[in-house]
């Protein structure tokens, strides 16, 4: 066979990296060779290759761009098919403002230019930077490459020059203090429009803080009239206080406290709000410039004394006293004397001792007589009577005993005997045992017993054919005449 027909081996250059394309380029096996082709946004014969690069766009200070692309990353903004949007950094160069839009432009291929776009630029804020003529109280608005001044609400003027609006001057009474509240305080102090005003009592020793009704709070109020509103001349606007500032609160002096007043040394002294009065003290008679003292005893009308009691009198006054003996006055006044009752006073030791009674007596000493059944003197002591001794006692003579107790006696019946009457003992009558059926213990008569009453007593005894059964016994038993030895039967033996 034709050797020039068998097959071979062909070796891919691009595959083993025996190729000399450029970096930006792309390798392509061919049959016993290779081919290199610049990469997109590149030019040159692969085997050099140069980026397609568009003329970077003129911007303004101050103006940036942010861009995105195939290349950017690797070679830079203006690549081909670059996009770029335009960036507002008029920040950095200050109290700047951007003027016009920000638009995005690209970086064409096949121009290798970017879009032409309108002017965007920088412009000072003469508002912020200070570089204008406004008046300090005026509202300063940025025009592009300009501003303007306008004199705010309660200002009148150009802008250039900007006047607030005031009420007459504030100035407070003499121990009193303003403190006033408002949006323009702080700048313009306390008399300018919209001022809320509270008067403080800052009085001093010895004065009073007087306030007319209504006038410790009060505001300037602005001109609300239209030649005000409208118009840029102060002079057309007239704000006004709420209250007569000839009327605010103010400090009034108390002459009877600083002792400038002319009150009689006599009189009472009393501060007023336009001044003081002065009265004469009581017991004293004139026009509180002049007092002299009244004499109160000389009159019986004007004291209060008790008949028994002496009247004195003393400088604007007068002085009762009790002075009767045994007498006192309660309440210290002399007004009412009272005989003093020792007996009831549990102030006074009334001096009686145990079984004594008091007894009061008018206008002295009062006296200690000694209980009903006491002896003594109830100052010293008293002792019982011993009625059952003296024989002073109402006991009955007969069948009655007396027993002495204390302050007292009591009258008992002995045995034998019983009371008759309201009194017990007073009167004692013998018992009748037999008919009482008291001597119970004596045999009854049909067993032959036979009770014989005794003056305070009975005895017991047995009829005939009977005999006690022991002679201390009340019981009779039937004699037994046959049997019984010591009687004699009259029967004959046999």
């Amino acid at each position: 066979e034709n050797p020039a027909t068998l097959g071979y081996c062909d070796p891919d250059e691009c595959a083993l990296g025996t190729h000399n394309c450029h970096s930006d380029a792309v390798c392509t096996d061919t049959v016993g060779s290779f081919t290199c082709e610049c990469k997109a946004g590149f030019v040159g014969d692969g085997v050099t290759c140069d980026v397609n690069l568009c003329d970077a766009p003129e911007l303004e200070e101050g103006i940036g761009r942010s861009c995105t692309g195939p290349l950017v990353a690797q070679y830079g903004d203006n690549t081909e098919n670059a996009s770029c949007t335009l960036v507002d950094d008029c920040r950095s160069l200050g109290d700047y403002r951007i003027v016009g839009d920000l638009p995005t432009i690209t970086c064409n291929a096949g121009t290798l230019t970017f879009d032409s776009f309108d002017l965007v630029y920088c412009d000072e804020d003469r508002c912020a930077t200070d570089t204008n003529d406004c008046s300090e109280y005026a509202i300063c608005d940025y025009v592009v490459g300009s501003f303007t001044c306008t004199c705010p609400d309660l200002y009148h003027g150009s802008g250039q020059v900007c006047e607030v609006e005031m009420c007459p001057t504030l100035t407070a009474n003499a121990g009193t203090e303003v403190v006033c509240e408002g949006p323009l305080n702080e700048e313009h102090g306390d008399s300018v429009a919209l001022s809320n005003c509270t008067i403080l009592n800052q009085c001093p020793e010895h004065h009073y803080y007087l306030e007319p009704a209504g006038t410790a709070d009060f505001a300037c109020l602005r001109d609300e009239s239209a030649a005000c509103a409208t118009g840029n001349d102060i002079a057309a606007c007239s704000p006004s206080w709420t209250s007569p500032l000839e009327e605010l609160p103010y400090c009034d002096p108390d002459e009877c406290l600083l002792g400038t007043h002319t009150c009689h040394v006599d009189a009472t002294c009393e501060n007023t709000a336009t001044g003081y009065t002065c009265t004469c003290i009581d017991g004293h008679s004139g026009d509180g410039e002049t007092c002299v003292d009244i004499d109160e005893c000389a009159v019986d009308e004007l004291n209060l004394c008790d008949p028994d009691a002496v009247c004195t009198n003393l400088k604007g006054t007068y002085s009762c006293e009790c002075v009767r003996e045994g007498y006192t006055d309660p309440e210290g006044l002399g007004h009412d004397c009272y005989d003093v009752n020792e007996c009831e006073d549990e102030d006074i030791d009334d001096g009686c001792l145990r079984d004594s009674t008091c007894v009061n007596v008018d206008g002295g000493r009062n006296l200690c007589v000694c209980n009903e059944g006491y002896e003594g003197d109830g100052f010293t002591g008293c002792v019982d009577i011993n009625e059952c001794a003296t024989g002073a006692n109402n006991c009955s003579e007969v069948g009655s005993v007396c027993i002495n107790k204390a302050g007292y006696h009591e009258c008992a019946c002995v045995s034998g005997y019983r009371s008759v009457g309201e009194v017990t003992g007073e009167v004692c009558v013998d018992v009748d045992e037999c008919l009482a059926g008291t001597a119970s213990d004596c045999s009854p008569p049909a067993e032959g017993g036979i009770c014989t009453n005794t003056v305070g007593s009975y005895y017991c005894s047995c009829d005939e054919g009977y005999r006690l059964v022991a002679s201390w016994a009340t019981t009779c038993v039937d004699i037994n005449e046959c049997t019984d030895d010591e009687y004699e039967s009259g029967c004959v033996e046999h």
